[in-house]
Order: C-alpha cells, then structure tokens, then sequence
C-alpha cells in the first residue's frame, strides 16, 4: 500500500507540474482577472472596482465569487503576478483534493488496503489533471467539499471534527456557484442518511456546527440572489432563455397548420397545442435532456464536454479514461447488490451520483459542462474505485486492465502535452499577452500604438502584462474611450491604445490627420486577406497560423 501511495504521488506530482504553468498555452482571460484582481487586493484591499474586500469580486463580465481570488493574494506576494502564482493555487488546491479523498475513502468505504484506489482513478482522470493545471475553482471546490464529507464522519469518533466539517462546507459556498445548491442538498442527504447517529451525539457539536456553515454560507448566498451577482444566473438558468417564448410559439404554431387551422396573423393557439407545447414543457425538456447526457457514458468516457478550455476532448479523450468504463458499470452493479444497498454509506454514493448533475442541468449547455458538473468526479472515481475492488480478485482481469489503463494514460498524456497545445491555442487566448508584451517594450518607440484584437481580451491581458497602480485604475471607473481621430477611437493606457473590437480595414484607413509615429498590433482574423508587405513582423500561433500583423502607420509631419 505504501508503494502504491508513493508512486501515485510521484506520477500526481509529475502530471500537475510538467511544463507548468506554460501548458496549456496561456492563460484565459478569467485566469489573468484573477491575477489582476489577487495583485489588486494585495495593494489596496479592494478590487479593482474599488470594492473593499467583496463577497462577490466585481470583474468587467462578472460578480465572481471571490475564495480562490483571496487564496491567490499571498501566492501573488511571494511569486509576483504571473501565470506561475494564478495557476498554482489551482495545482496545489487539486492534490489536497487527492488526498482528502484518500482519507474519505478510510472513513467511508471501508478499502482496507486498497483505499488509496478512489483518489488514484481521480489523480489520473482527464477532468482532474486538466482542471488543476489551470485557474479555475473547480479544485478548490473539490477539496472543500471533499474535507467537509471526510470530517463529518470523522466527527462521529471525534465530535469536534464537525466543526472542521462545517468550515470545509461553509467555505465551499465562496469557490464556485454549483456549491449553492449542491452543498445544502448534500447536507440534508447526511441528516437523512445518519439521523439515528446525529441524534446520539453531543448535540452542541451539531447546533455549533450548522450555525458556522449558516454563518459562512448567508453573505454569499444573500448576495447571489438579491444582489448584482444574481444578474449571472439569471444569463445561465435554462428558466430564463429568452428564446424559449418565439420557440413555443412557433411549435404552437405548426403543430395547428398541420391539424388544419387556417393560418391568420394574431392566430390564437389551440387547447391541445397549449398543453403540449408551453415553457413548461419545454424547460422540463431541456432540463432532462441535460441530465441524461450529464451521466452519459458518452460524456463521462467517449466525448466529454465539447469546449476545448475546460476538457481535452477535442479527440477521443473524455473525462475519465474509456477503460474506466468497465470498473465503473462492476461499481454500479456492486452498489446495487444484496451486499451493498442496505449499508448507509452505499445509499449515500447512490445519491450523491443522481444529485451531482443538478447544479449543472439547469442551466443552459449543463449537460456537458465539465466545470459545473464538477461533483459527479469524485463519485464516479469512487463507483469505478469500487468496480476494481471486485477485478482485484482476478489477476487476469487486473493485470488486463493495468496494462491498458497506463497504455491510455501514457497515450492522453502524449497527445495533452503535444496536440492540445495547438488544439486550445484560441480557446486560452494565445497571442493576446504576446502583443502586449511587444507594445510595451517597444512604447518609448513610438507616440501611439494600437492594440486591435478580435474580442476583449486585450484589455485584461494589457492589465496583467503591465500592472497599472490598481489605486489609479479604481478610480478611472467608467472607463471612457477617447477618439483618436474620424472613426477611431480606444481605451487610453498611457501611449497605448486599446480598441474596442470592430471590423477596421487598416490597409485602407487615412492617417493623414493623425501626426507622429505609429504602430499598429492588430489580429490576423480582422485581416479579409494575407498581408504580405508593409509590416514589421508578426506574430504565430503554435499550430504556425499568423495571429498577429504588427506594422506602422505612415507618418504625418
């Protein structure tokens, strides 16, 4: 058992930090609000909107919740602001995560020997090496979840551990918005589950302990429904697509031609079409649909979640590893049986895994999301840790199953550090910091450059790359554009200009009002056409596409 310990954290440690934090291949424009929002708190103590230490950070697209942002504040002290110090609380976040659910499965299962075989499938994973190489919450989320289940039935040998317990639950709330729901779900399955154990304890360790979680949880989640961050969900929620209306509407609408109503402008739909056709139906439709695919062997094995950012799937990479499949469908079997179903701690895993998708399912694309569905990883680890206990007892089978698992992991690793990287250049940004990065070296150059990007992001990544006093830039809020010249106008950095995204033709824009000398950075997508003369130099993408044309203008007297 040692042995097996040791090298899984070895490989954990290897696969969390090789080529880190260059890979993937640039940090996204949330990663870099982190950075800028933990440099900012470090300075003043507020964010940069100028709110003193926030329950919900003010970022320019969001209210975020704030935990991994505080967590980032001291790394950003020791390391500096850079990609190293955002991405490594998300590394280091993941393999406590590990090891809490090395400990639960102690507490839990009951492995003896082979416990360590949850927090292995997890380690492993896909979903798990991907998200904590990256600066999201998702890891943090896991390991506070994960220590609140592991201290509470800690609690039930040493009734303080509840108090950890509660703190491990109570702070989940301020990583990530899935916990808001999931978290008192979870809870009320503990009461349910163990009522006849809560009740014989101390009962100032149960009422001490709901107090702290209610206590942690109440500002954020006050915050979440009645103030600005509640404006988030409301984008996300399946309840509140502002399609669904035209949609019922026009099936309303054919479902009555195609019964053989005459069609009249202002035609009022027909009983039969109200009821089988309403919002009702439709969300229940789109909710089920959701939660289907979010236990879908094709999302968990074959496919996984279809955004590049957040799963390396673009090929035949899932979240976990297709060989899991065969563990997980024994775990499932060995969950159900006569052996298992009657012991508490099975009912809860067999809750925990039909309730871990709703956070996710009602919002718009959450059959697929891997951020939100993010509960569903330690249970599944844990159904298909359960399926290779029984394999154990055959050496074939075991010994099958772990030359093809490490030819798997050896494969996605290879294809992880190698394809991906060109695969995922554009969904991490890549480019963005390169170009500012050249402006800003080369501004004592020039009276003015111009930064045109193809979407916002440059605004985040000029306040990453060049650290403006965030003292000056709370107080510079509303940003203002200023004109340059007829038709021009951007955000002012000094003698940098940030443009906003548009469709400028700079091969044909007159510069004859606009004196002095200047340079251009501009995305190659805004370009209907190569540009083969005229610039200075350009920038690449690693799959060796032109990102970025660099060039100056001619020059005015």
């Amino acid at each position: 058992m040692k042995a097996a310990l040791a090298f899984l954290v070895a490989l954990s440690l290897f696969l969390r930090f090789f080529y880190f934090p260059s890979h993937p291949s640039a940090l996204y424009w949330d990663e870099m609000d982190v950075g800028y929002q933990a440099y900012s708190l470090l300075k003043t103590g507020k964010d940069y909107f100028n709110n003193p230490i926030p329950v919900h950070v003010h970022s320019f697209a969001d209210y975020r919740t704030p935990l991994y942002i505080y967590l980032t504040v001291p790394l950003v002290e020791l390391f500096g602001l850079n990609p190293f110090s955002v991405r490594l609380t998300s590394a280091l976040m993941g393999l406590i995560g590990i090891a809490v659910l090395y400990v639960l499965s102690v507490l839990l299962l009951r492995l003896g020997k082979y416990s360590w075989l949850p927090a292995a499938v997890m380690a492993l994973s896909p979903w798990h090496l991907h998200l904590s190489r990256i600066a999201f919450e998702t890891t943090t989320l896991l390991a506070l979840y994960l220590l609140g289940l592991a201290a509470f039935y800690r609690g039930f040998y040493r009734p303080r551990w509840f108090i950890i317990s509660a703190l491990g639950f109570g702070l989940s709330f301020w990583t990530y918005s899935p916990a808001k729901l999931f978290v008192p779900l979870t809870l009320l399955l503990l009461f349910i589950i163990y009522f006849r154990q809560i009740i014989l304890l101390p009962r100032h360790y149960i009422f001490n302990s709901l107090i702290l979680v209610f206590l942690l949880s109440f500002p954020i989640l006050y915050s979440s429904t009645f103030g600005p961050a509640s404006m988030r969900l409301r984008e996300l929620l399946v309840f509140t697509d502002p399609v669904t209306s035209a949609e019922v509407d026009s099936k309303r609408q054919l479902v009555d031609l195609a019964a053989g109503f005459k069609r009249s402008i202002g035609m009022s739909p027909s009983l039969q079409a109200r009821l089988v056709y309403n919002k009702l139906t439709f969300w229940g439709s789109a909710v089920l649909n959701n939660y289907v695919s979010s236990l879908s062997t094709e999302f968990l094995f074959v496919r996984g979640d279809p955004q590049p950012r957040h799963s390396p799937s673009e090929t035949a990479y899932a979240q976990f590893h297709l060989i899991d499949l065969a563990p997980f469908l024994f775990g499932l079997f060995a969950l159900f049986s006569l052996t298992y179903v009657t012991r508490p701690h099975s009912r809860l895993i067999v809750c925990l895994l039909l309730l871990a998708p709703l956070s996710s399912v009602i919002t718009r694309d959450g059959g697929t999301h891997s951020l939100r569905l993010i509960f569903l990883l330690p249970v599944v680890s844990i159904v298909i840790a359960l399926g290779l206990r029984r394999l154990i007892f055959s050496k074939i089978l075991i010994v099958s199953y772990l030359s093809l698992f490490f030819v798997s992991l050896f494969l996605f690793s290879f294809y992880y550090f190698t394809s991906y990287r060109s695969e995922s250049f554009r969904s991490f940004n890549f480019g963005y910091s390169q170009a500012v990065r050249y402006a800003l070296d080369n501004s004592q150059s020039y009276d003015r450059i111009f930064l045109d990007m193809y979407d916002q992001t440059a605004l985040m990544a000029y306040m990453f790359e060049a650290r403006p006093d965030p003292r000056r830039f709370q107080q510079s809020h509303p940003l203002q554009s200023e004109e340059i010249m007829p038709g021009l106008d951007g955000l002012r950095m000094g003698n940098i200009y940030i443009l906003p995204p548009g469709t400028r033709d700079w091969l044909k824009m007159d510069f004859s009002r606009l004196k002095g000398k200047n340079l251009v950075i501009a995305d190659a997508l805004l370009f209907e056409k190569a540009v083969h003369e005229g610039y200075l130099q350009t920038l690449f993408y690693p799959d060796s596409r032109l990102a970025f044309y660099i060039f100056t203008t001619p020059t005015s007297p």
